[in-house]
């Protein structure tokens, strides 16, 4: 004999109404978490915060803080990456570019979990079960220690203007110290920014090449004037030799010298 599917039964009007209303509620809350703000969810220089009208008590809304915490931590970090891999002009960092594509990539596993998240608040109109804030928070508890600690990371490295060889160094001293869910991500932002070295060795080692040209290389050529006084220094000298005159002034303009740029972070 087979079965009847059964459906939940529908809660009262009232009593759905007051789910919705909280679903509506956390909808923004989700929304926040990815770094968007509403009528319930708003948002200021520093932080998101809670509307006047919204009423909670204070457990639910230190658990709230503690998930709009996270998303503004999380759309200053998403800020960056837009503005560096999406609209960012011409002749900018390399190495800040590729930061960004490890930060995209660090973030993902993120958004993924804040989509799974809204999917289950949708399910609420069939069901009639709402999500708790502790359920949500719970969800995301693996993130609580990230995404802050990736923000920090990244203001460092703004405010000190931290670029090539100084935002590796710095890069490899936070991975020395950090626990284990911090060093996937570092070791994901090293392996990036790292590409950008190598690559540049790369084109250096065997084509003779400095890539890019605006000075992030520890490898940059000689000043033109530097150069031309080096050749007719080099010619001058070597003229007086019997027909090996042209051998000594045969320097080429692409001499290269070691950039004064700091190898360690501030």
């Amino acid at each position: 004999m087979v079965e009847k599917e059964t459906f939940p039964t529908a809660l009262p009007p009232k009593a759905m109404s007051s789910v919705l209303e909280e679903a509506k509620v956390l909808h923004e809350v989700v929304y926040a978490l990815l770094g968007h703000t509403g009528k319930v969810i708003t948002s200021s220089s520093s932080r998101f915060d809670l509307s006047p009208s919204a009423r909670y008590d204070p457990s639910e809304r230190a658990l709230l803080d503690r998930l709009l915490s996270l998303g503004h931590a999380y759309s200053q970090l998403d800020a960056f990456v837009h503005a560096q891999l999406f609209s960012a002009e011409e002749g900018g960092s390399a190495y800040l570019i590729a930061l960004a594509a490890g930060l995209e990539e660090c973030l993902t596993p993120y958004r993924t979990q804040c989509l799974q998240m809204e999917q289950l608040l949708l399910r609420i109109a069939a069901t009639g079960v709402c999500l708790s804030l502790a359920e949500l928070q719970l969800g995301l508890g693996a993130y609580e220690l990230m995404v802050p600690e990736l923000l920090s990371i990244l203001v460092r490295i703004q405010n000190h203007r931290l670029s090539a060889a100084a935002l590796l160094d710095f890069l490899h001293e936070k991975w020395n110290g950090a626990v284990a869910t911090m060093r996937r991500c570092l070791s994901t932002l090293l392996w990036h920014v790292q590409r950008v070295l190598l690559t540049q060795l790369s084109g250096w080692l065997l084509h003779g090449e400095i890539l890019p040209e605006n000075a992030e290389f520890f490898i940059q050529p000689r000043q033109d004037a530097r150069g031309r006084r080096s050749e007719e220094g080099s010619s001058g000298a070597g003229g007086g030799g019997t027909g090996g005159g042209g051998g000594g002034g045969g320097r080429s303009e692409h001499t290269t010298v070691m950039s004064s740029m700091a190898t360690s972070p501030v």
